[in-house]
């Protein structure tokens, strides 16, 4: 066939008499693949569909942008933790790994021992025994959930990792580590990567 990209037809149709068509002219060929007629125009390369004496101007799909074999990530702070998400997309299957760390809150001021320098000071309300504690409580539905969406931010799959079910504990905070099943049809629609929660709110409970 002329091309490997005879993806998708475009709406617009066109009336065709085949003797309206110079093929004495070699400016068009005909050629048949599966059991269908495609059009060449050879000057400019348009390649048309048959079907009944109309014909179908076939168009290459805008590249798709899929993520197949890309690691997506997304890094964010929130409330004394520090969410860290990795995920890999192959062909009928999404890796992904999650890990949350411990992150205390702090200001910058000035050193009362020399005002030339600046030191970090921790102004935490909770500590991280307290904060691996709450994520992990197993009497709260406490998640967070990867949101996989295409390049429309449409969603297309979603997966939910309960925080009670930790893969590995690491020294600053704790690891959910897995994979699972994804259609292959969807696999390739997949574009970017973002995250919804339901977590401890740390600092209302100091008050």
């Amino acid at each position: 066939m002329f091309k490997n990209q005879l993806i998708a037809l475009s709406v617009i149709t066109y009336g065709l008499l085949f003797s309206g068509c110079d093929f004495n002219s070699g400016k068009y060929e005909l050629s048949n693949s599966d059991n269908k007629t495609y059009l060449l125009n050879k000057e400019n390369g348009d390649v048309y569909f048959i079907d009944n004496k109309t014909k179908y101007k076939v168009v290459e799909e805008t590249t798709t942008q899929n993520k197949i074999g890309e690691i997506l990530t997304y890094n964010i702070s929130h409330d004394y933790t520090k969410i860290e998400i990795k995920t890999k997309i192959s062909n009928d299957l999404i890796y992904y790994k999650v890990d949350l760390n411990y992150e205390p809150k702090t200001i910058i001021e000035i050193d009362p021992l020399d005002n030339t320098n600046k030191i970090t000071k921790d102004i935490s309300k909770v500590n991280f025994e307290e904060w691996k504690k709450k994520i992990r409580e197993y009497n709260k539905n406490y998640s967070l959930t990867l949101v996989f969406t295409d390049i429309d931010d449409f969603t297309v799959k979603t997966k939910d990792i309960n925080l009670k079910d930790v893969s590995v504990n690491t020294v600053n905070g704790v690891t959910y580590e897995g994979s699972f099943l994804l259609d292959k049809s969807l696999s390739t629609k997949i574009n970017n990567l973002t995250y919804y929660h339901y977590f401890p709110e740390f600092e209302s409970e100091k008050k």
